[in-house]
């Protein structure tokens, strides 16, 4: 491995596996063997990749530019930031993006860019932006760090679609890292030289999906900062007025059962968001709404930001067909809510194939309980019409116009076999998802912004995600089917209700419980070695049994047990608490495990614990001799110097 510098005149070089070539000034030719590098320098120079390399066999870099470079590897040309124009010839992997105003766009192949800013970007508070785009293909950045020169922390901003990256440092926010398709990102630590890769996906902020493929900019009604309150007008026509109703024939009023459900919608969403809505007469209101026979339509709107002005906008028309079926549950109910969603100011999400630029909605999170706002037909959604907004709808309209505190009780959400699409709004209380009438298994996701599937279709094939809990919603607890259900918990401290079945409880993060109401003795609990999973499994087959993952209580109707029994978890600690202070006889002691795990349960540190439970033992102030013979006589082999 060399280092080799060129000349000043026209160098025509092949750069040997492992070497690094610096070109120095000239219009140089530089044709690459697998493994070789070469920096670029003033002058017009030509970069040669052999076909059939992979993007990482051959590297070009700008680390010695002093001004702002632009890369296209498409066009195959990169201006060198010293007034010259290099030939990228089949060139993928570039390195030196340092500094404000570098730019580079990928190919449609696999590309990789390093980034690593300047020392002065970050000390100096410098603004500045650096952006990267890989276009097709499957592209990375590696972005190099150096904490121990006061970078400060890094924030990394994921699109909707991670599709987009901005990335910052916490001493120099001013500073952005713009990443553009990237599929693939890596942090490069210059002080441990370890590498770490990122799951763009799994930073994707889902309270903000809603904002970002409904709305796009989009503002609806709004005329101040989003999140002010906003008052609306609605009124039915009671004839066809000038213009609105061009998207059909004729005019049909709604019926006063037709009306009512339409208040009943308004109603909702006036409590669940900061919207408020007033009935005027006919043509009055803001929101107008009619009926008219539509041939290739169920409906049609008008969105108030591209009809500033006229008084169409906000204007809501369904087909004559489509009000016959205006009952939640039903297609023409999906109708309303979409053209409804339009009125307030909702857009179609984009779809994965869009490559406009602008975010998109993709194609994991495009159902029907997360928004209303995708165009679906009967065979797509095989019968389970949505009953509300979807949950980005809802943190959509909210972002705009604001939010009200919505079912903030206790609140028990009671599952049959045919609920169809169902969307949970619970702003607060201990709530419980019940699906204890429910006649085939379950797969229950309690998770903020995710659907569960629950019951059964008309054909009696099993219902899929009819069931969503809104972004921001928290419920707390869940009662299983009797039958082989699938259950994921939240952040929460959550409570799973067993009734029977062969069941998987993932309790997620917080001190979840499993509740069995029967005794301990019809039931075996085993650790099972390979997988650390508990097995809680009934000595009668027929009531089945669960597998569980990230759960840390089981209560039986006689006993209770604590699963978290390891060195650093609550009922470990509790454990050796008790042991030290208490003996043989405290760890025995039930209450007092019970009040271990309490405290640890609800934060208290172990070093805070340690003291209460010796203040308990031996009394507030008591010497340290008095502490030391005490932990001494309790732990066997224990010796505290005097």
């Amino acid at each position: 491995m060399a280092d080799i510098k060129g000349t000043s005149g026209k160098d025509v070089y092949t750069v040997k596996n492992g070497d690094n070539y610096d070109a120095l000034e000239g219009d140089d030719e530089i044709t690459f063997e697998k493994g070789g590098t070469a920096t670029g320098g003033p002058g017009n120079d030509k970069f040669i990749v052999p076909q059939g390399f992979m993007w990482y066999d051959a590297t070009v870099w700008y680390w010695g530019s002093n001004k702002p470079i632009y890369v296209d590897l498409e066009a195959g040309y990169a201006l060198d930031g010293f007034g010259t124009r290099d030939t990228l010839i089949n060139v993928h992997k570039i390195d030196g993006f340092k500094q404000d105003g570098d730019q580079a766009y990928g190919s449609s192949g696999a590309d990789a860019f390093w980034v690593g800013p300047w020392t002065w970007n970050y000390r100096n508070g410098q603004k500045g932006l650096i952006l990267i785009d890989g276009r097709g293909g499957n592209d990375q950045v590696t972005l190099g760090l150096t904490p121990n020169q006061n970078q400060g922390d890094l924030i990394l901003q994921v699109s909707a679609d991670a599709r987009k990256l901005i990335a910052y440092q916490t001493n120099s926010p001013g500073f952005i890292y713009e990443f553009r398709n990237i599929e693939k990102f890596y942090t490069w630590n210059n002080d441990t030289k370890i590498n770490k890769s990122y799951d763009l996906m799994s930073l994707i902020d889902i309270s903000k999906i809603g904002e970002e493929t409904l709305l796009r900019s989009y503002k609806g009604w709004q005329t101040a900062e989003s999140g002010n309150t906003v008052a609306l007008t609605y009124s039915f026509l009671s004839q066809a007025p000038a213009t609105g109703g061009e998207g059909g024939v004729g005019f049909f009023s709604f019926s006063d059962s037709q009306k009512q459900t339409i208040r009943n919608l308004f109603a909702t969403l006036q409590a669940q968001t900061g919207l408020s809505f007033t009935e005027v007469a006919s043509d009055a209101g803001q929101i107008r709404l009619g009926v008219n026979q539509q041939t290739s339509t169920r409906g049609y709107s008008y969105i108030p930001d591209e009809f500033k002005g006229d008084a169409r906008a906000g204007d809501v028309w369904l087909d004559q067909e489509t009000v016959a079926l205006l009952q939640p549950g039903q297609e023409g109910y999906y109708v309303l809510l979409h053209e409804l969603g339009h009125a307030l100011g909702l857009q179609h999400p984009l779809s994965e194939s869009d490559t406009s630029g602008a975010t998109v909605l993709l194609n994991t999170f495009a159902t029907t309980g997360n928004t209303v706002m995708l165009d679906v037909n009967t065979n797509s959604i095989n019968g389970a019409w949505p009953t509300w907004f979807g949950s980005f709808d809802l943190q959509a309209l909210r972002y705009l116009y604001g939010a009200k505190t919505y079912a903030s009780g206790n609140d028990t959400y009671k599952i049959s076999d045919n609920t169809g699409g169902m969307m949970i709004v619970d702003d607060g209380g201990i709530d419980t998802l019940d699906a204890s009438s429910v006649n085939l298994p379950a797969s229950i996701d309690l998770r903020p912004g995710k659907s569960s599937s629950i019951g059964i279709e008309t054909d009696g094939s099993a219902q899929f995600n009819n069931i969503a809990i809104a972004v921001g919603s928290l419920i707390e607890g869940v009662i299983s089917t009797p039958y082989d259900d699938v259950i994921v918990g939240n952040a929460l401290n959550n409570a799973i209700t067993f009734i029977g079945g062969n069941d998987i409880v993932d309790g997620g993060a917080g001190i979840d419980l499993l509740r069995v109401w029967r005794p301990s003795t019809e039931f075996k609990v085993v650790k099972d070695a390979a997988s650390a999973y508990w097995n809680v499994s009934a000595t009668n087959s027929s009531l089945g049994g669960v597998e569980l993952q990230n759960t840390e209580r089981i209560f039986f109707t006689d006993i209770a047990w604590a699963l978290d029994a390891g060195d650093a978890e609550s009922a470990g600690r509790t454990a050796k608490i008790l042991g030290a202070v208490f003996g043989k006889e405290g760890l025995a002691n039930l209450a007092y495990r019970g009040i271990g795990l309490f405290y640890f349960d609800n934060g208290m540190s172990y070093e805070a614990l340690t003291l209460l439970a010796l203040d308990a033992r031996v009394g507030p102030g008591a010497s340290k001799a008095t502490v030391a013979q005490l932990l001494q006589s309790n732990v066997p082999g224990l010796v505290i110097d005097p």
